[in-house]
């Protein structure tokens, strides 16, 4: 399976570097020296999480780890998902290469599902 390389999805400095495999059942997001730190999502976790912000408009990515806002991603991942907030901004990142996520940068930097889904 191919590794690919990306950035966090932030402003400068605030945007770091991480790899990811995607296959067709999970993105597994790898972080830390040498990808030592990894989490695996389904796509069907993925899937979830896109249907439950679709009808948002723009709402914050929030991947704070002591400060998680309100109705954002990273409330979702550590709420719903039960992972850390932190993998938010990785995860946000493939979504928007993949053009199934738009991001709006600014502060706060928000994210938007809008017309990405596809149709059931």
């Amino acid at each position: 399976m191919k590794v690919n390389s990306y950035m966090t999805l932030g402003i400068g400095e605030k945007a770091k570097p991480f790899k990811a495999k995607i296959s067709e059942e999970d993105i597994t997001v790898l972080t830390g020296s040498e990808g030592k730190t990894c989490l695996s999502l389904s796509n069907q976790a993925i899937e979830s999480c896109l249907r439950h912000f679709s009808k948002t408009g723009w709402f914050l990515l929030g991947n704070q780890i002591d400060a998680v806002k309100s109705n954002s991603l990273g409330e979702y991942f550590k709420k719903i998902l039960k992972k850390s907030p932190k993998f938010a901004s990785h995860f946000a990142a493939i979504l928007v290469d993949q053009g199934r996520l738009k991001c709006r940068y600014g502060t706060p930097l928000c994210v938007n599902v809008g017309e990405t889904l596809p149709t059931q």
